[in-house]
């Protein structure tokens, strides 16, 4: 990930000078490779420029994109599997072919003004569906164009075992798609758990928030399973808001605090004062 540069209301934490780098995650969650379509698509022989993200759960706790259609995320297979193009298996199974093997166990969203929703994997979808769809598709949330908010929704699952799986892969050519599916979306007044999508490729933090006033972030440290900053470290925004968001940080899940229901990617554009 993007390494960040920690001001002064860190050191007391981590103990390194204001000078220093740190990198919230060791290793990332995430890897990003750009390359041809060819060599990421099965049966293409395009060279079209994509974009593959490979995603990493620790066993225990993990904060992880929503899986959905819109931005086309997959949820962690219930299998273990090779793959064209990789190394090593991908999966959270335990076999190829046994999908009772599975071994992320449970999952859990957070709904703002209701809290999280969940449980055991598979047990509670009914409820699930329910809470998330009452929420989002709210007209708070913009009615139907409330999915797109849900889209880049983050939530929690829980894994018995360290596993790594295929989040997405996309054409470049795409980001303006999901730019627009972006200025459709909104965060709701108080904690949030989102990631970055597509659409904060290249930019940085504070150019995709729009008017949104963030009082507070903070990141999951799935590896040493703990939040990354206390309370009071957690309201240094500014280290977020000029943060980039590149191949190093796309797809990291976040939770973002603001003051009030806001839309992202939207300014507000104002005559000068009155002399």
């Amino acid at each position: 990930m993007k390494k960040i540069i920690i001001i002064v209301l860190l050191v007391g934490l981590i103990g390194i000078s204001s000078s220093e780098v740190y990198d919230p995650y060791d290793p990332d969650p995430v890897k990003n490779e750009e390359g041809q379509a060819k060599d990421f698509v099965y049966g293409s022989t395009s060279n079209l420029l994509y974009m593959r993200t490979i995603f990493t759960l620790r066993k225990g706790w993990n904060l992880i994109p929503t899986p959905n259609p819109v931005n086309d995320l997959s949820e962690p297979p219930r299998t273990i599997n090779n793959y064209q193009g990789f190394t090593k298996p991908l999966g959270c199974g335990i076999s190829e072919n046994d999908v009772s093997g599975y071994q992320v166990k449970y999952r859990y969203l957070y709904v703002p003004n209701r809290g999280y929703v969940g449980g055991k994997y598979d047990s509670v979808q009914e409820e699930y569906d329910s809470a998330w769809q009452g929420f989002y598709l709210s007209n708070e949330m913009g009615g139907n164009d409330g999915f797109f908010s849900y889209a880049m929704t983050s939530q929690w699952v829980y894994s018995n075992i360290d596993c790594s799986y295929s989040l997405t892969s996309f054409p470049l050519r795409d980001i303006d798609k999901h730019e627009e599916k972006l200025s459709k979306s909104r965060l709701a007044r108080g904690w949030n758990f989102i990631y970055f999508t597509p659409a904060f490729y290249q930019k940085n933090f504070k150019d995709v928030i729009g008017n949104c006033d963030v009082v507070s972030f903070n990141y999951w440290d799935a590896q040493n399973q703990k939040w990354l900053f206390d309370s009071e470290e957690s309201k240094n925004v500014n280290t977020l808001l000029n943060m980039k968001i590149d191949n190093d940080n796309l797809f990291i899940p976040i939770v973002v605090k603001v003051s009030d229901t806001c839309n992202l990617w939207q300014t507000t554009i104002a005559p000068p004062p009155i002399p």
